[in-house]
């Protein structure tokens, strides 16, 4: 499990709780659970070229050095351990629509997206389970 957005803004005790989940879970290579908190996919972008900037200014890199692996190790979290490719998108609350979210991970990627009606809290498992067909039945060339 990650956390991947402005963490910083969030409550300390959860700021606390959300380290040691993912320190829990830290071993984990499988696969990946990325919840988005205090996101925003452009302000993402717009983090990652200005760190990007700042280096170039600073003279760490050039600007000719800036390709797409670079730019993946400045988005959320930034870490140094980009966020791999998503398989998935499973959005909540009843939209259906993932603009703003995971723009650069999603993009060019074959990637499922599962919309649901109710909001996170109310997120039950059998959606859970309806999100992975969508993801399996994408995956196989089927429509769901």
């Amino acid at each position: 499990m990650r956390a991947i957005g402005r963490v910083e803004m969030l409550p300390q005790d959860l700021q606390e709780e959300i380290r040691r989940t993912e320190e829990a879970t830290h071993n984990y290579s499988r696969m990946f659970l990325n919840v988005a908190l205090a996101y925003g996919g452009q302000r993402e972008l717009l983090d990652a070229a200005r760190s990007l900037a700042e280096q170039v200014k600073a003279g760490r890199i050039r600007a000719n050095d800036v390709d797409e692996g670079l730019i993946a190790r400045h988005l959320y979290p930034q870490n140094g351990s980009p966020v791999p490719k998503v398989d998935l998108i499973i959005r909540t609350g009843g939209d259906t629509r993932t603009s703003n979210f995971l723009p650069w991970q999603a993009n060019g990627n074959e990637c499922a997206a599962y919309f649901c009606a109710p909001y996170w809290p109310e997120f039950r498992k059998i959606d859970f389970l309806r999100a992975i067909r969508t993801a399996q039945n994408r995956a196989s060339g089927q429509q769901a």
